[in-house]
Parts: structure tokens; sequence; C-alpha cells
């Protein structure tokens, strides 16, 4: 196991709580993040092994769901807390990396989950989360100014979401979400619902 920051002999020393296993991912990463939080990929897989999921801008299908489908599902049940952040510009293009019919919006409409928090990061497009390598990014979608500040703040706000999960707290979430240096839309949501957290993970 990789350990960021540690020595090989503090690595040696962790091991890990699979009963505290969470999952994430951005665009098809986050199709497959709830494929794996439902159950569809394994007949061995189990919902309840995941105390979490992070949806980064999910997308389930470039011009329609693809397999296995999420967004026309109706038992998209989890029972446990999912994060959806979403972005303004995914949908806007000629062929768009998000369509509408596929993206964050679909996925925020057919969760049930034990609590959910779904935010869309303004003047922000589908591929902005990936590094400047990927130059190409900003080609296929249409792309914010400055693409740094949305990869800290959703960087912020998936670990904040996780740290809260462990530590039975809504605090650390609540503050990235009002520390946020970009603009953050809340269609379903507004602030104060992150501290329904804190009675959701006894």
């Amino acid at each position: 196991m990789l350990l960021l920051g540690a020595t090989p002999e503090e690595a040696g020393e962790v091991v890990p709580d699979l009963e505290k296993l969470m999952v994430s991912g951005h665009s098809r990463g986050g199709k497959v993040a709830y494929a794996l939080a439902l159950g569809l990929l394994s007949e061995s897989q189990d919902q309840h092994k995941y105390i979490g999921l992070f949806a980064l801008d999910p997308v389930d299908g470039a011009i329609g769901p693809m397999n296995p489908p999420i967004v026309t599902r109706d038992d998209v049940d989890l029972a446990f807390p999912v994060f959806i952040l979403g972005t303004e510009y995914g949908s806007q293009c000629a062929i768009p990396c998000a369509p509408p019919c596929c993206s964050h919006n679909a996925y925020a409409k057919v969760t049930h989950a034990e609590w959910m928090y779904y935010a869309i990061a303004l003047e922000y497009g589908h591929m902005d989360i990936l590094d400047d390598s990927m130059y190409w990014s900003s080609l296929m979608c249409k792309s914010g100014k400055e693409k740094e500040p949305l990869r800290k703040v959703s960087g912020a706000l998936l670990v904040t979401f996780f740290e809260s999960i462990l530590t039975h707290s809504p605090t650390p979430l609540a503050h990235a979400i009002s520390e946020a240096s970009i603009g953050l839309a809340h269609p379903t949501s507004t602030h104060s619902h992150v501290t329904n957290l804190n009675t959701r993970l006894g």
C-alpha cells in the first residue's frame, strides 16, 4: 500500500480497515464508482462494504447511458453518504463531454442516499479537473479560465467529505464548502444541510 509521505517502515505498519472503504471517480470513473456501490460489476459486490461515495462530474455515457446504466435506474438506493460535484460547462459544447441526459444532474435526480450533497462548480468545464499535461482537454469541452482553483477545491471537498464520515463530524466538510475559492451552486441543498451528516453517521 502506498502511503504518501511515509517512510518504508511507517508504510509497512499500515493495516487497511476494509470495513471503512469509500469510492470516488471522475467522469466515467464516477459511473464506475456508482456501479461498484450498487454491486453491478460483480455478483460478489456488496454495496454495504462502502461507507461513502464522491462523484466528480459523473457521466453515464456520450449520447445515452452505457452498460450498466445508472441514470435510468429506479433503484439507486445507497446506504451511505453521497457527494456529487458537477460542472457548469460540462454540457456546453457541440458534442458535450457531459451531455444533460447522462450528467451530474441526472445522477442527482435518481440517487436516493442516506445523505446527499449536490453542488455545481460554476464557470468550469468537465475536463478542467485534468492535469495541464492533458493539453487537448480544453479543445474537447468548454473550459474555465483558471483550472487550479477547481482542482484544489474538488480535492478539498473529497478529502473533507471522507474525513467527516470517518470522524463523525460535519465540521471538516462544512468548512471546506464555506471556504471554497470557486463559485458553487447548490440546486437541492444548502450549507445548513451539511450539519445533518452528523446525525447520519452514528
